[in-house]
């Protein structure tokens, strides 16, 4: 481990020059925690954290993200519990606000985000973009979707569509097809050399070249995939000139179509000495930014590249189930006309209403099932609609009361005197769907949510 403590010293030295003991003692110091806030859904998480006297400040990058101003845990909240927080480092929303950036004007996008586990930037796609469009999420690995499918229920992302398979292959199996793809590849890493033992012990030169090698056919196969006039977005959570600026510059001399465009600002340029990628790419590190809004943000590397031509934004709509549709709206008023309804053995599911031909693993999020010929709304669905769920339908919990109920747990209400209510609240957050029974407030939470943790 020491041999790869002094290869990493005398890489970084060379490369950073007078600025590498700002850098190197940067990397050793604790991160901020930082969360990102589910802001799509119009609720207002943040008087839960006001209520129990977390404390947080507004990230001034980032209009939706707070840095905890102590060492208070909010993953045990009923605004962490329920989606409406996510706990993610801000500078590895940087690719996402880039992508949003260039295909705002698109009224449907068809994004790819190629790997795409455990789901924090595809979730942040899905809320950027207001659920406009399709955003299919790929992860290679079959072991690694678990965790991504229950950050997109949990998060309510209902225009995300999932596939596993190799990204190499990517352009073969979608040639031009997508208006934007994130590609955050898998990297070697060096963020985290300190704060992680396994990726101090496994770094080493041949393990940059491998994942450099890795890196230049993920990227040549998703520019092949993007479509005339799109955009893709690269971005790794590493140093290395070899698996960052190398990697685009490669994809310029192989793809005579693709284009650099300039994401650069201040001190955040490249380091490879090549002016022309140096110019236009965005480098995120700590030692450049302690004394500036960035303190502490986690390393990052980004850099975006548009296909010759011009985006023709068709899009193939598809129709769900009317009867549906109307038999949900009965709780909410809202008018779902950005999504469909579809069942499959009495399960319910909604999802963006977009024809894209592959076999997907998951489509949408699961909105209800059948009770008899009723339909039993989803915690999920009213996670992701509660602010429309409409007051005859509503009952309300304390804090613990939410929390239990979050754990599993039936909750006691023997006041209640209405009929049936089926929606239970803390305050303004919904917390989920129940049943009234005897007095008590059967728990109608998936099974899903306990276990999948």
């Amino acid at each position: 481990m020491s041999d790869n403590l002094d290869a990493f010293e005398k890489k970084y030295k060379y490369l950073l020059k007078d600025k590498f003991p700002s850098f190197y003692s940067s990397l050793q110091k604790t991160p901020y925690k930082y969360f990102r806030l589910n802001a799509v859904r119009g609720i207002d998480y943040l008087k839960e954290l006001d209520t129990q006297g977390i404390a947080y400040c507004k990230d001034k990058i980032f209009p939706d993200v707070y840095r905890l101003c102590s060492d208070d845990v909010i993953s045990k909240t009923v605004s962490f519990l329920t989606g409406g927080l996510y706990i993610q480092n801000p500078s590895s929303l940087y690719p996402v606000k880039i992508l949003h950036d260039f295909l705002k004007e698109q009224k449907s996008p068809a994004i790819l985000d190629l790997c795409a586990s455990p789901g924090g930037k595809t979730t942040a796609l899905s809320e950027k973009f207001n659920r406009r469009g399709i955003v299919v999420a790929n992860e290679a690995y079959k072991s690694r979707l678990k965790s991504l499918h229950f950050n997109l229920e949990k998060y309510g992302a209902w225009n995300v569509k999932t596939t596993s398979f190799d990204g190499r292959i990517v352009g073969k199996y979608y040639p031009e097809r997508f208006d934007g793809i994130l590609l955050d590849a898998p990297c070697s890493n060096e963020n985290k050399f300190f704060l992680n033992d396994e990726v101090r012990r496994n770094w080493s030169h041949d393990l940059v070249k491998r994942m450099q090698k890795l890196q230049q056919e993920l990227i040549l196969a998703a520019f092949d995939a993007l479509a005339p006039g799109g955009v893709l977005v690269y971005s790794t959570c590493t140093f290395s000139v070899e698996e960052n600026e190398h990697v685009i510059e490669r994809l310029m001399e192989e793809r005579a179509s693709a284009s650099l465009l300039n994401i650069s600002h201040d001190e955040c340029q490249g380091l490879s000495g090549n002016t022309d990628i140096d110019s236009c790419v965005m480098r995120v590190l700590p030692c450049f930014d302690i004394e500036r809004d960035r303190s502490f943000y986690d390393g990052f590397f980004v850099a975006a590249v548009k296909k010759e031509g011009e985006l023709n934004g068709e899009k193939q709509d598809v129709k769900g189930e009317e009867k549906l549709k109307i038999q949900i709206q009965y709780y909410f008023d809202y008018d779902f006309q950005e999504c469909i309804f579809f069942q499959k053995k009495g399960i319910i599911f909604m999802e963006a209403p977009y024809s894209f031909n592959a076999k997907f693993h998951k489509t949408g999020i699961k909105a209800g099932k059948f009770a008899g010929d009723k339909i039993e709304i989803s915690s999920q669905l009213l996670w992701e609609l509660g602010k429309y769920a409409k007051n005859e339908f509503k009952t309300n919990l304390n804090l613990q009361e939410s929390i239990d109920y979050l754990n599993g747990y039936d909750i006691r209400k023997p006041e209640l005197n209405v009929n049936n209510p089926i929606f239970a609240y803390y305050k303004e957050i919904p917390v989920g769907t129940v049943k009234l029974v005897n007095g008590m407030l059967k728990n109608k939470l998936d099974r899903y949510f306990l276990y999948g943790r």
